[in-house]
């Protein structure tokens, strides 16, 4: 600070650039700033030359008191002149006025102004976190890269998970709880239940392996995408959840009553390892099964016995490595269950620009082995099978339209 009785001669422009966020009016005559002793051309002074007014970077707490008082002397000098001429003709007085703030005369201590300093200087930080983070490349999947957020705070890291689809944490996370949790001839009685759009409900004590198996099924039945309800973990009290008329796939932690059990829900008991089906409705096996039996076989091996009989709470960097092996055999599983789907459609060419193609199920079924006839029957007038086919006979149709517009 300088003392009040001085005049500041050689003002100091504030080291910190933020001050320009709080420039302040000033009005002048003359060549000379009164209040600093300054040129108007000087570089730490901006001159509006059409209406002569000067914004100063307020540098020092001096500025903020001798501000109040030229305030406080020109009000009392506009005063003596109304006085003297009884009129308002004399505006042109307030040419040494300082305007403090614009909506009242309170001046700005030091505290406050350091306040709003820091507020802009960490606006500005999250300004220049989120530029850097704009420019971080992607990485690949499984590489682990490295946020600096500012020289304050602690990097950041973030691993990219192996799977690039939407349930790729669930699949990393709940696949391990799955496979831990049931044996592999349980696990197929259950897709091939929910493939089927059947009711069914998991039942385990323990939410964290029921979370992680409830949430495992939209990444282990791809390419497939299951278009009913889901729900990780039913309340005790909504129960009466289950006797809704829709497909669904439900956690719940023990199993109801016998008198309360609906007739058409399917129960899975992780702990005991037991299915319990409506005694009318029987799950048909999935087709094929035992081609996925054996290239699954020795990755699961190796996926359990990394388990070291403890629970899988948290997925290492072998075991991910497996569940992405295991991942990737039912997808391309499920995939060749309709690897010749082409074969059994039909296209419309009537309108070259819109084309429509349409599969048929007759001949598709036709085809099929008797072992597995039971199975394709029902999954083809599922709406998990409607989306799939919808989505090949789009795509084939794009296709054909796009050739016809280059050609």
């Amino acid at each position: 600070d300088i003392d009040n009785n001085d005049k500041e001669k050689n003002f100091q422009k504030p080291k910190n650039l933020m001050f320009h966020l709080l420039q302040k009016e000033l009005v002048v005559e003359g060549d000379k700033c009164d209040e600093f002793d300054e040129p108007l051309e000087s570089p730490h002074l901006r001159i509006h030359s059409s209406i002569k007014i000067v914004k100063v970077v307020p540098g020092s707490p001096k500025f903020l008191r001798e501000s109040e008082k030229k305030e406080k002397k020109n009000e009392e000098k506009n005063n003596s002149n109304n006085d003297e001429n009884g009129n308002d003709n004399n505006n042109n007085n307030n040419n040494n006025t300082i305007n403090i703030n614009n909506n009242n005369n309170e001046e700005e201590t030091e505290d406050e102004v350091q306040k709003r300093i820091k507020l802009l200087e960490s606006t500005d930080s999250v300004v220049k976190a989120i530029k850097k983070y704009r420019d971080l490349r992607i990485p690949v999947r499984g590489e682990t890269i490295e946020f600096d957020i500012s020289e304050y705070f602690n990097k950041m890291s973030f691993q990219r998970p192996y799977f690039d689809e939407e349930e790729e944490l669930f699949a990393e996370w709940g696949l391990c709880l799955l496979f831990h949790a049931l044996p592999f001839r349980t696990i197929l009685v259950m897709i091939s239940a929910i493939l089927l759009e059947k009711k069914v409900a998991i039942i385990c004590d323990n939410l964290r392996i029921l979370s992680g198996i409830v949430v495992s099924i939209p990444p282990l039945i791809r390419p497939f995408v299951y278009s009913s309800v889901i729900i990780t973990v039913l309340p005790q009290k909504m129960h009466n959840f289950l006797e809704a008329p829709v497909p669904f796939v439900v956690g719940i932690t023990n199993i109801p009553k016998l008198e309360e059990r609906p007739d058409d829900v399917i129960f899975i008991n992780v702990n005991k390892n037991k299915i319990i089906t409506p005694t009318t409705d029987l799950i048909p096996t999935l087709p094929k099964v035992k081609s996925l039996k054996k290239k699954i076989e020795k990755p699961l091996k190796e996926l359990i016995k990394s388990f070291s009989k403890s629970i899988p709470y948290s997925t290492s960097k072998e075991q991910l490595y497996l569940i992405e092996t295991v991942s990737t055999i039912f997808e391309t599983f499920f995939t060749s269950l309709f690897k010749n789907f082409d074969n059994y459609t039909i296209r419309n060419l009537t309108n070259p620009d819109n084309p429509i193609t349409i599969f048929l199920k007759e001949s598709f079924l036709a085809y099929c082995d008797s072992d597995d006839l039971q199975f394709y029957k029902i999954f083809l007038e599922s709406q998990i099978f409607f989306n799939y086919s919808d989505k090949c006979l789009r795509k084939r149709d794009d296709s054909v339209h796009s050739k016809s517009v280059t050609a």
